[in-house]
């Protein structure tokens, strides 16, 4: 065995005599003469073992040992002494001392008590360094189920906040805050198939200018696209010189560029989408762990959007007949074709001039489809009479709005349609039907809706009168705000209808 041993003795003699055995076993050697030198060789540079006298001067050697130990814990410290006794020993163990000899030390001792010295601090560096690779092995660990369990519960977050959303806007728009929050890159592209099913369009991106992608249509059986369904999960290139890369990219249009990333979104029997991630915002690839918490939005995202799809279709299935109904109800009134479709388009004009969202129009667009649907349980006869109605007969008209109202009940996706079905014959003042209701009572899309529907039945001939001139209904319709109307609606109605 090898080491360095520093030998402190205030006795020349016994320094040369230690360097000169403990050399002969190649072990490197230097030499102080007290405490106070041997601490300062010892800051210089580390040693395997220390020598050291008990009894010097300046410094003797339990001095020093103390010294030491507040600074090195673990460097071994053989002490040397003429005379030993258990008080002695007692001491000297208790200042920190690996072990001690006895003068004249004899060479087996020494070399001995070396060797142990020189092991046992192998041994606390080796359990140091593995104390120190355990506890970062534990922080690592920590850190990673920290992150992995911060992760999971996002993941289970998102899940429940898309399927928690009804708007399918408003779901794409979650997914992009996922993606940005968790692999943040430069684009990000979500597509879903057309109706037709024959291409992939853009329905949300960010980092891309509307303008660019709005025209992009990629053919489902292209490989950009397609290729993903056949594998299945998660596709990474972070080369842009491959093959599949360029064709890839190709399809973009130059939209694009390597790195990028791209995930499936796969319904049971069906395709729905593709959720494409190009360029990291820090430079570096895409990784396994990425592709993985791609996975874990692409599958939450598959989920929402297949339930937005299917909502759709219900909803669509339902308007398609409610609309039947509708035109049933025309069809007994030659005079009201078209009329509904008519009070809805003009009912979204004046509320986008209004500034209300889309969702609002969207709501607005249904209710005015349906305004009149409760006018099939009136009597064909009361709907097409050409003369004035009786008391009786015209109370059966007041309760169309009611019937409507109950017809659509089911309906969830028309729940807010409903008011504006019920309402569309209230007056500002209080004087309308069902209800009664007067003011902000009226709710904003019966009150935008009264005005279309009276516009379009004064501008379309009855059964019992001529249409109106446009400019006479308009006046009719000023005659009367403030007392059926609401002004600040007929002022939004007014901008429509004279543009």
């Amino acid at each position: 065995m090898t080491g360095r041993v520093l030998i402190v003795d205030d006795e020349a003699g016994i320094r040369k005599v230690l360097n000169l055995r403990l050399g002969s076993l190649g072990y490197e050697t230097s030499e102080a003469e007290n405490g106070a030198k041997a601490l300062n060789i010892l800051r210089e540079k580390p040693f395997d073992a220390v020598l050291c006298d008990i009894k010097m001067p300046e410094m003797d050697g339990l001095e020093m040992i103390g010294k030491l130990r507040q600074s090195d814990p673990i460097t071994p410290v053989i002490m040397l002494t003429g005379f030993i006794d258990l008080e002695t020993a007692v001491e000297v163990m208790k200042r920190g001392a690996f072990d001690y000899l006895t003068k004249p030390v004899h060479s087996d001792a020494l070399f001995l008590a070396v060797e142990k010295a020189i092991d046992y601090k192998r041994v606390l560096i080796r359990n140091r360094l593995l104390e120190e690779e355990k506890q970062r092995y534990h922080e690592e660990l920590k850190q990673m189920v920290a992150e992995q369990t911060r992760i999971i519960r996002s993941m289970f977050d998102l899940a429940n906040r898309l399927n928690s959303l009804d708007s399918m806007n408003l779901i794409l728009e979650s997914i992009l805050e996922s993606i940005s929050e968790f692999i943040p890159s430069n684009r990000v592209l979500v597509m879903l198939l057309d109706k037709d099913g024959t291409h992939f369009e853009i329905a949300t991106s960010r980092g891309i200018a509307v303008d660019e992608v709005k025209n992009l249509r990629i053919p489902a059986g292209n490989g950009a696209c397609s290729g993903l369904f056949h594998t299945g999960g998660v596709r990474i290139i972070n080369e842009g010189s491959s093959k599949e890369a360029s064709e890839i990219l190709e399809s973009f249009e130059g939209l694009v560029n390597a790195p990028f990333m791209q995930a499936a979104l796969m319904g049971a029997r069906s395709r729905l989408g593709v959720i494409h991630i190009c360029e990291k915002k820090d430079g570096a690839p895409f990784t396994e762990k990425e592709a993985e918490i791609l996975s874990y939005i692409a599958d939450s995202a598959t989920v929402a959007v297949n339930n937005q799809l299917y909502e759709r279709r219900l909803e669509e299935s339902y308007l398609a007949t409610i609309r039947a109904l509708a035109m049933a109800i025309e069809a007994k009134d030659p005079y009201t074709r078209g009329h509904s479709e008519r009070v809805a388009e003009l009912s979204v004009r004046v509320a986008e001039h209004l500034g209300l969202p889309e969702d609002e129009l969207r709501i607005l667009r249904f209710a005015g489809a349906l305004h009149d649907v409760g006018k099939i349980g009136v009597p064909g006869s009361v709907l097409t009479k050409p003369g004035r109605l009786t008391a009786e007969e015209f109370e059966q008209i007041r309760q169309h709005p009611v019937i409507g109202e109950k017809m659509i009940r089911e309906a969830d996706f028309l729940t807010e349609a409903r008011g504006i079905i019920r309402q569309h014959h209230e007056r500002i003042d209080g004087t309308g039907y069902p209800d009664g209701l007067k003011g902000d009572e009226i709710c904003l899309g019966a009150r935008i809706m009264a005005l279309a529907d009276a516009y379009d039945a004064m501008t379309t001939d009855r059964t019992y009168r001529k249409a109106m001139e446009r400019g006479e209904a308009i006046a009719e319709i000023e005659r009367v705000s403030g007392s059926q109307f609401d002004p600040e609606c007929l002022e939004a109605f007014l901008a429509v209808v004279v543009d």
